[in-house]
């Protein structure tokens, strides 16, 4: 049975790309943020330091999940390369 579906999985159109692309912008605009934060935060109160803190973690974990993502992705092909060989 042919396969009809010309909508891509993974592409420039298709949903997960443009999830993983705004993810990737929101991530980009948090991190921008942070360091407009950082750079107007009193370093002598510790209250603004822990909650710039927990911002900075907020943001490292968010780039962790989408790197993690776009590498789930690209794993079976990988291994699809890797059978070919």
């Amino acid at each position: 049975m042919p396969v009809t579906s010309t909508t891509p999985l993974f592409g420039s159109n298709s949903t997960v790309w443009t999830t993983i692309n705004t993810m990737a912008n929101t991530l980009n605009t948090e991190t921008t943020q942070v360091i407009t934060d950082a750079s107007n935060t009193d370093f002598s109160d510790p209250g603004s330091v822990v909650l710039l803190q927990m911002r900075v973690n907020q943001v490292t974990n968010a780039a962790t999940a989408v790197s993690n993502l776009v590498k789930a992705i690209q794993e079976p092909s990988k291994n699809a390369v890797s059978n070919l060989r």
